[in-house]
């Protein structure tokens, strides 16, 4: 059996290193608050520019050899994160998503939806807050409704698993979507 080649990607700030991702996103919050609309893109979605740099270093050149691409977040977490969640207006993420990620959208989104207070549960138990997990309650109930919302805009596209199943009913249905 002949199977294209996979290529995992990790979220954009992730290609840069953990701490030195966090410490660049750390100095594009900082700078935006700063210095207002002269940073609108980084205000927006601070992984603007790695995620542009992931898409022609790893994922196109990927696609273009014929393999799958996996990655663990993408554009709708940007929607959700910083639009549902940060109350980004949505026609300036989808307008920015149009520039940088143009016709490479995919063609398949897994949503893992768990309650929120499972999912915060499951975090803490992770080792403490992190950026977004210390925003609380009702910043992932407005994550979890923005997902959902994603989901129903889309649903060709867009697969909601149960994330309160067990790992192995997860994974099962992952490999099922």
């Amino acid at each position: 059996v002949n199977r294209p080649a996979v290529v995992f990607a990790d979220e954009p700030t992730a290609a840069l290193d953990g701490a030195t991702g966090e410490q660049v996103l750390d100095v594009l919050f900082a700078e935006a608050r700063a210095s207002g609309a002269a940073l609108l893109v980084a205000t927006h979605d601070p992984n603007v520019a790695a995620r542009a740099d992931h898409l022609e270093r790893l994922i196109r050149p990927a696609l273009d050899r014929g393999a799958w691409v996996v990655c663990d977040r993408f554009s709708d977490s940007t929607r959700a994160y910083q639009g549902a969640g940060g109350g980004v207006e949505m026609g300036v993420i989808e307008q920015i998503d149009r520039a940088v990620v143009a016709g490479d959208q995919p063609d398949l989104t897994l949503i893992i939806d768990v309650p929120v207070e499972l999912g915060l549960e499951r975090a803490a138990s992770r080792g403490g807050a992190a950026r977004f997990e210390g925003k609380g309650e009702a910043f992932h109930r407005r994550l979890r409704d923005g997902f959902l919302a994603i989901a129903k805009a889309d649903p060709d596209r867009c697969v909601i698993l149960d994330g309160a199943a067990s790992p192995d009913d997860v994974a099962d249905r992952v490999w099922k979507a």
